[in-house]
């Protein structure tokens, strides 16, 4: 897969469906962000995942997710490409993404340090250009500055 260009990424990362521009880091929701990083990720090439434990959902069906294996507190963002660069190996990044004041909860923070601990990176993004950051920094060849 080709790596995505400078305009590329300036495109798909502009936030909100047909509304470019409209938002800014402080008023765009976490559901917004989690829109313009699928869409950065969707032309990356990586093999990623959005796990869909947020939302509101009736009891019967938080329950039967729970029970098919739904866990609290998951990265919103899961990459399963890792590098063998040493010295920062690592087989898995994980994004969690949060906006305004919003703080990992206690169940996220303990994701984070089992996923490090599983030789995953993880890092916590407020914006598209923190995760663009990330990004360019753990797969240069799919991400130019």
């Amino acid at each position: 897969m080709r790596s995505i260009s400078k305009s590329r990424i300036v495109k798909l990362s502009k936030e909100g469906r047909g509304l470019r521009g409209t938002f800014t880091a402080k008023t765009m929701s976490e559901n917004q962000l989690q829109q313009a990083v699928a869409r950065l990720l969707d032309h990356s090439g990586l093999v990623w995942c959005h796990p869909p434990n947020g939302g509101n959902r009736t009891a019967r069906t938080g329950a039967l997710m729970k029970s098919m294996g739904a866990k609290a507190g998951v990265p919103d963002v899961l990459i399963f490409n890792g590098t063998a660069a040493y010295p920062d190996y690592f087989i898995g990044l994980a994004i969690e993404l949060k906006v305004g004041k919003n703080k990992p909860t206690p169940a996220q923070l303990k994701w984070h340090e089992d996923l490090r601990a599983c030789a995953w990176r993880v890092d916590v993004c407020r914006t598209v250009d923190e995760v663009l950051v990330v990004l360019r920094e753990c797969y240069p060849n799919k991400f130019k500055p």
